[in-house]
């Protein structure tokens, strides 16, 4: 099943806690720099690209996942020659505080100061394997529509969060 979407310039939340997009497209497009009211993961597949956030920029490689809070100005950079692809997450604060525990702030790749905010993660290679893995059971759990579906998009969500902010420590 492709679980690939039509990109699309809205840039405001329209479903829920959170919402899914995995992209392929034509790399002529181009974005401008905004921010939004929720918490942004970008992984990124395949293309020509540097991302920039709040002035600094990053090169990305494929398996390079991105991360950008709710008020960061940031923007990708496509250029021409190859195909972009890549998953993005948009996902409301609330969902992260209230699946957050004491020991367990979910929030924390998104706000850690010093070393524990990096906008850029290059993951190990079975960090990485378990990211794709997540992403790819999202991606399927989100076309779907049966019995329990939000739910197990939502667990595979915190399984993810878990992994990403486990990375950025």
């Amino acid at each position: 099943m492709d679980s690939r979407q039509d990109f699309t310039d809205r840039q405001t939340m329209t479903a829920g806690d959170f919402e899914y997009f995995h992209y392929r497209d034509d790399p002529h497009l181009e974005v401008k720099y905004h921010n939004h009211d929720f918490y942004e993961v970008y992984f990124f597949i395949s293309g020509k690209v540097t991302y920039t956030i709040e002035g600094k920029s990053y090169r990305l490689r494929p398996g390079d996942l991105v991360l950008v809070n709710n008020r960061e100005l940031h923007r990708p950079e496509v250029e021409p020659g190859q195909t972009y692809e890549r998953i993005v997450l948009w996902i409301r604060p609330y969902f992260l505080e209230s699946n957050s525990s004491p020991d367990t702030n979910l929030t924390t790749c998104f706000e850690g100061e010093g070393p524990l905010r990096h906008h850029l993660l290059r993951l190990d290679e079975e960090v990485l394997a378990g990211v794709r893995g997540a992403l790819s059971r999202l991606g399927k759990a989100c076309a779907g529509s049966g019995y329990g579906s939000r739910l197990l998009q939502e667990s595979i969500l915190k399984e993810l969060l878990v992994l990403i902010n486990r990375a950025s420590l």
